[in-house]
């Protein structure tokens, strides 16, 4: 409680530190679901984010950018059912 009276009651801080708390339990969670060096399109990651961040409580807006505080990744292209998508490689 003392820490969210040092955050203000700001909600987007107290949001921001919940994140930076959870970081290896969401890291441990991503890495259920999805495979390093394989290519995911941008869609599915956050859908997966998304997922974690309710099941963690976390009112947080999940962006496929989020994995770049988690991991080392690349972006890439995937040729989906002949159309190009955006996707993101974890290393």
């Amino acid at each position: 409680m003392d820490r969210v009276r040092e955050l203000n009651y700001n909600k987007r801080r107290i949001n921001n530190e919940l994140f930076t708390t959870y970081q290896e339990v969401i890291k441990e969670l991503v890495l259920r679901i999805v495979h390093k060096t394989r290519k995911y399109p941008i869609k599915y990651i956050k859908m997966i984010l998304k997922v974690i961040y309710l099941k963690l409580d976390i009112d947080k807006k999940a962006k496929s950018t989020d994995l770049n505080l988690l991991f080392q990744t690349s972006p890439c292209y995937i040729n989906k059912n002949g159309k190009i998508v955006r996707g993101i490689i974890i290393w």
